[in-house]
């Protein structure tokens, strides 16, 4: 029998999650150091999963702010006011969205089903057109292996659960995002399978794979 885990706390032993996070709000705190503090946090929660023995441990549940809001800038789902061009959403424009700037007000925040945790509402208007900028749980994957050499499990949002605590869509545009966003994990998948293939039995091909839209990963800042 084999032990696993859906999730981990990522506030850190002593709040060094939310303590890093107001300081670089403040001002405090630079970019590079945040990222560097962040991931610090990340491994050793990695790393007491992996020393108390359990054996599947999630990846990619860790988050910068908030695990929704890392899904839409994921897809280079962003409002308009906010000025994103494409491509990969930078730190500023993702704390922009979660907590507002001068001049944007910030996406509406509310309760995770019956819980007392918040996550930050996507905003489907008529000109959205889900992107894949940067590949997250793959990302996240990868680093557990290459620095703790953990096999761990991806934590991904399910596209329905993502559309269905979204606003701003249309029934019909929704079966169209639905396609648009699963289109890119479904390409993934094929095309691990297509390689598992050309392994044969004797091969083991990379379970990161299955995450891996075909896109180069290219992202420099973990969200």
């Amino acid at each position: 029998m084999k032990s696993g885990n859906l999730g981990y706390p990522r506030i850190g032993q002593d709040r060094e999650w939310k303590k890093a996070l107001e300081a670089y709000w403040a001002g405090k705190l630079d970019e590079a150091t945040l990222h560097a503090t962040l991931k610090e946090i990340r491994l050793d929660n990695l790393k007491k999963q992996r020393d108390q023995g359990i054996d599947v441990i999630p990846v990619g549940d860790f988050t910068y702010y908030d695990h929704i809001l890392d899904t839409s800038a994921m897809f280079g789902i962003v409002p308009e006011r906010f000025g994103y061009a494409g491509g990969e959403v930078d730190l500023p424009t993702y704390y922009a969205v979660a907590r507002g700037s001068r001049d944007s007000a910030a996406s509406e925040m509310t309760k995770w089903f019956n819980t007392n945790y918040h996550y930050i509402v996507p905003e489907l208007g008529a000109g959205v057109d889900p992107q894949l900028t940067v590949n997250g749980p793959l990302e996240a994957y990868r680093e557990a292996k290459a620095e703790l050499g953990i096999e761990g499990r991806p934590v991904v949002v399910g596209p329905y659960t993502y559309l269905k605590l979204s606003k701003g869509y249309a029934p019909r545009g929704a079966r169209r995002l639905d396609r648009s966003t699963a289109a890119a994990v479904c390409a993934g998948a094929a095309r691990a399978r297509s390689r598992r293939r050309r392994l044969g039995a004797g091969g083991r091909a990379d379970p990161g794979d299955e995450l891996d839209g075909g896109r180069p990963v290219t992202r420099s800042s973990h969200l």
